[in-house]
């Protein structure tokens, strides 16, 4: 178990190495806690299945790690959605839809998949074909996950295009407002 999530988390922080403008991530996060706790594990199913796509040994060692997370912590054998942390269970379906592997993931993942999966895809599933179309386009993936939180009602907002975002700093600065 141990050389499992060793090789989970280590293949995982590479791929967050590669994969991940920290800079753009903080700067577009939302405020609310629950939905930057959302934000933050899509974020790295993002980058997981950037790189599951290209390395298929990568894809088996996060996905036994995460298995095996899911599995400790007992969420496999849950009877109910609110058993699991929404954004334990937001980044199963995310990496679910992303990597088309909600039929062929490891039972604890497929269960938690299970239980949420159709009141996500309901509520944002739009939203979550958009992320999966540009996984490799961060800047573009944070638009629609904040479009996706907002459809949760996560966040009170979706990200604001940032022309007009920088229109709007201009004008503050341009009145003297701060």
């Amino acid at each position: 178990e141990d050389l499992i999530r060793l090789r989970g988390s280590a293949d995982a922080v590479a791929l967050k190495l590669k994969h991940h403008d920290e800079a753009l991530h903080v700067r577009r996060a939302p405020d609310e806690p629950e939905a930057k706790l959302v934000y933050d594990a899509i974020e790295q199913s993002r980058v997981e299945a950037l790189g599951a796509q290209r390395y298929p040994g990568l894809a088996l060692n996060v996905a036994n790690a995460v298995e095996l997370r899911l599995k400790t912590e007992g969420y496999g054998r849950s009877s109910c959605r609110e058993e699991i942390p929404l954004a334990e269970a937001l980044r199963v379906v995310a990496r679910n839809v992303f990597l088309k592997t909600a039929d062929t993931c490891p039972p604890a993942t497929r269960h938690v998949g299970d239980l949420w999966q159709n009141s996500v895809i309901q509520k944002a599933g739009d939203s979550l074909q958009k992320m999966a179309a540009c996984l490799s386009n961060q800047k573009e993936f944070t638009k629609h996950l904040r479009t996706f939180l907002h459809a949760l009602d996560l966040s009170q907002a979706p990200m604001e295009d940032e022309q007009e975002t920088a229109q709007s700093e201009q004008q503050s600065q341009g009145s003297g407002q701060e």
